[in-house]
């Protein structure tokens, strides 16, 4: 039998994890050693309390599907003792994993007994791609041993001699034969007992599976109507961010942020790591259905190719820098530097322009089938943020207390991820709401300048807050629309991933009716959201084009063949979907990548990146800075959820002390300055977010008795 143990991650392990997967190794785990102290384990152990065994690993077994581990190993030493603490090593000796418990026990160790360990690890805040088990290749035999198998079959076969030679002595009594007649008896009156108990038992089982059937359709109708009654009250798209701390002192009612706090989707700056979008928690409703996020932080990952996979991703191609940005660093500063004042003014040349890549950033949503277990591993990776449970039941509990004493956890890692019954026919289907954010190329500054891909929103309520700016548009505060959203949309695959292709149908009149695209004669690639379809002949209406769900005009759907995602049967066919919106439009720059200096890349940093106290380099994961501090001036305004505002030092390849900038993803750059004098300001996130009340019947008023006044 295995143990599961939720085993904490040492600071030292978690290096040695990033190193080594940022060196594109793995880190090899060899040992496992037992102790007999119980506590609380910290992130900075680097040992075990009081250690009295380590041995190397017997066997092990990998899924990182689940985010789990299986160990087994054999423990042989003359001590005895009560097993209290286990921590799992590295080859070089670094402590990487450590359970114990203040109170109870594994199991006690005896001298002349070799304990048998079988572990399942449950690890979700470092990639298990990154990590090698080193084992022995000896399952251990936890069956019963030779020798006593031997005895128990001696003892059987003992007690059935002396059984039969007692019935030979008894058969000759008389007094026997009676007893055996009564039993007869009682044996017929037994079987009548049972079959009745039998039958009785059949029927309150079909009872109860009818009680189970009828409990199971009306919470399922429950789910579906609290759904429907979202759908008829607004459209897929966020709802609401958190509440951070209002600058203002306002008390009317546009003081309270919706989806806009202190920012657009609360979204900040993480530059310091390369590829990562700062982003807080969001509650969100797509397709009726409502949850809310954890803090998101998200990466730029982009569905992998189908077959790769469920859920598999793959990190985006890196942006290149234009041929034409050459020569020394002075040279090249000055040339970056004209070349982002083209971007904003719209002269830059396509050869330089198709090196500016705009990137969707989307949420995506569906049901999952909730295993036994009750598993809920996180769906995405963040570099900063995973959930703080892995089981529904567990989250649900942090967010009930949450919820019932208004607190805030410091680490804001806690979804809200509804269950519910789905399917009904059968056994009744217990599926979580499941989300993620990815990303995706849609297109280039060189095909698609900023005028054509998004048009500013007049958010008139945050307008109307004293703290934001008069240019809304020039602050994070700004909301944006994408201008044509399905043509960006539909380059999205679902859950089968990039490349698949589904074929859309459904059973009616006799005959299967294809679904195909809304323009005429097109076809539809189901695997790929799409938000607008077509019917292959006229609906009841006379009409054959329909957007996705009842009335929602913010919906994009994709069906999915994943068999984690709950489905519904039909006509022979089980039908599974997911769904998306977008969240932001994204410029990539080569900035991302453009190091004039050639500061090196290190796997470990040393130095406090102070001009006294340089970087040694950079590290794409952690201390992504190589961008000139020449080529701005100044910084644009933050808040207090950045992390790269300002300028550090790093020494280049030389040993020449740099001033400069964090190289990833922001907001907005920092002002760059011009010639003559000036500086010039480029937005490279623009949240393009439906709004789940902008559907409302009562906005819908709002907003016609608003441009009838104006």
């Amino acid at each position: 039998m295995t143990t599961n143990l939720q085993v904490v991650t040492t600071t030292a392990g978690q290096q040695a994890i990033l190193d080594a997967d940022t060196a594109g190794l793995k880190l090899k785990i060899t040992h496992v050693a037992v102790g007999d102290a119980g506590y609380t384990p910290l992130a900075s152990a680097t040992a075990l309390t009081s250690e009295k065994a380590r041995v190397e690993i017997a066997h092990a077994e990998v899924d990182p599907q689940n985010h789990q581990l299986a160990l087994s190993a054999a423990i042989v030493d003359d001590g005895e003792y009560w097993i209290r603490e286990v921590g799992f090593f590295a080859e070089d000796g670094t402590l990487v994993w450590l359970w114990s418990m203040s109170s109870g026990a594994l199991g006690y160790k005896t001298a002349p007994v070799r304990f048998l360990l079988g572990l399942t690890l449950t690890v979700t805040d470092v990639p298990l791609g990154a990590i090698e088990i080193v084992d022995q290749g000896q399952p251990l035999d936890l069956a019963i041993e030779p020798a006593i198998a031997e005895s128990a079959t001696a003892a059987t076969a003992l007690s059935a001699a002396f059984t039969d030679e007692g019935r030979r002595g008894l058969e000759r009594d008389a007094e026997i034969r009676d007893i055996k007649e009564q039993l007869r008896l009682i044996g017929q009156e037994t079987e009548q007992y049972r079959l009745l108990l039998e039958r009785q038992v059949g029927e309150r089982v079909a009872s109860t599976e009818r009680l189970a059937a009828s409990l199971a359709l009306s919470a399922a109708s429950a789910a579906e109507s609290q759904a429907e009654v979202l759908r008829a009250n607004g459209q897929s798209g966020i709802i609401v961010t958190r509440q951070y701390n209002i600058r203002s002192r306002g008390e009317e009612p546009w003081y309270r942020p919706t989806t806009i706090g202190y920012a657009a989707l609360n979204a900040h700056d993480h530059a310091n790591l390369a590829g990562v979008m700062g982003l807080a928690e969001l509650g969100m409703v797509v397709n009726g259905w409502y949850l809310r996020t954890r803090h998101n932080d998200y990466v730029d990952n982009t569905p992998a190719a189908k077959g790769s996979g469920y859920l598999a991703v793959r990190r985006q191609d890196p942006v290149t820098v234009p041929a034409s940005v050459t020569g020394t660093p002075a040279e090249q500063i000055t040339k970056m530097r004209n070349l982002l004042h083209k971007v904003t003014d719209g002269s830059i040349a396509d050869a330089d322009a198709q090196h500016f890549r705009w990137d969707l950033a989307y949420a995506e949503v569906w049901w999952e089938v909730l295993p036994e277990s009750g598993g809920v591993a996180d769906s995405f990776y963040s570099p900063r943020h995973q959930a703080d449970d892995t089981s529904a039941a567990g989250l649900l509990n942090t967010i009930q207390m949450i919820d019932t004493t208004g607190a805030k956890l410091r680490a804001e890692n806690n979804p809200f991820v509804p269950v519910a019954v789905r399917s009904i026919r059968g056994r009744p289907q217990i599926a979580v709401l499941r989300y993620r954010i990815l990303t995706r190329t849609v297109s280039t500054l060189k095909d698609h300048k900023i005028s054509d891909m998004v048009a500013f929103v007049d958010d008139v309520p945050t307008r109307m807050r004293s703290e934001v700016p008069a240019d809304v548009e020039g602050s994070r505060y700004a909301r944006f629309a994408l201008k044509t959203p399905d043509t960006w949309m539909e380059k999205i695959p679902g859950l089968d991933g990039a490349g698949a292709s589904l074929l859309e149908e459904y059973f009616e009149d006799s005959e299967w009716k294809q679904i195909t695209g809304w323009s005429a004669g097109t076809t539809l690639n189901a695997a790929y959201y799409s938000r607008r379809a077509s019917l292959s002949v006229p609906d009841a209406s006379g009409r054959t084009g329909f957007h996705r769900g009842f009335n929602d005009p913010t919906l994009w759907a994709a069906l999915t063949t994943q068999e984690r995602v709950s489905g519904f049967e039909r006509d022979g066919r089980t039908y599974r979907a997911s769904w998306a919106i977008p969240l932001e439009l994204i410029l990539r720059t080569p900035l991302e990548s453009w190091n004039p200096y050639g500061i090196p890349e290190q796997t470990t940093i040393t130095g406090a990146g102070t001009e006294a106290s340089p970087y040694n380099g950079y590290r794409a994961a952690s201390v992504n800075w190589f961008t000139p501090d020449s080529l701005f001036q100044g910084e644009t305004a933050g808040d207090d959820a950045d992390t790269s505002a300002g300028a550090r030092f790093a020494l280049d390849a030389d040993g020449t002390t740099r001033a400069v900038r964090a190289s990833g993803v922001r907001v907005f750059l920092p002002p760059v300055s011009k010639d003559g004098g000036g500086t010039t300001l480029i937005r490279t996130r623009y949240p393009v977010h439906p709004v789940y009340h902008e559907g409302s019947p009562a906005y819908i008023e709002a907003m016609a008795r608003f441009a009838e006044g104006a």
